[in-house]
């Protein structure tokens, strides 16, 4: 007899489509902001979908995270501000996603970029699944 957690993760495994030799759906980039006079310092994050059936769900919000080995920025909240459509919770993708962030003192000044992650949920409006999605970004950062 199975037992029942494993016989779960097997139903669960066979359900999901295949990702193997799939287009990348996403493509992602990143820009870190100094803080002006009218803004306060962030990293904004355009994603862009490959495919228009696909949709980032605004529930769970896209989370940004930054490589463990880089001191130059602070995310101040890893959660996005984010822009919906009207309609069901998704991402308006027309808009950046805006990340609060801080420059720490001890920046490198010489031109660097930081590696990070985007984590996000997205779905295909026409075959009713959904899966979570990673976009590695490097983020450049020029202090000068």
């Amino acid at each position: 007899m199975v037992p029942t957690r494993i016989l779960i993760t097997l139903l669960a495994l066979a359900a999901t489509p295949a990702l193997a030799g799939e287009p990348e759906l996403f493509q992602a980039s990143a820009t870190f902001v100094p803080a002006s006079a009218s803004s306060a310092p962030l990293i904004r994050v355009v994603l862009t979908a490959t495919d228009a059936d696909v949709k980032v769900k605004g529930r769970p919000t896209p989370r940004l995270r930054l490589s463990s080995t880089q001191r130059s920025l602070t995310l101040l909240d890893p959660q996005g501000e984010v822009q919906a459509v009207p309609g069901p919770h998704y991402v308006d993708l027309a808009q950046p996603l805006r990340f609060p962030a801080t420059l720490s003192g001890d920046a490198p000044k010489a031109p660097h970029a930081v590696e990070a992650t985007l984590s996000f949920v997205y779905c295909s409006t026409s075959k009713g699944w959904c899966r979570k999605g990673n976009a590695r970004v490097e983020i450049p950062v020029d202090i000068r």
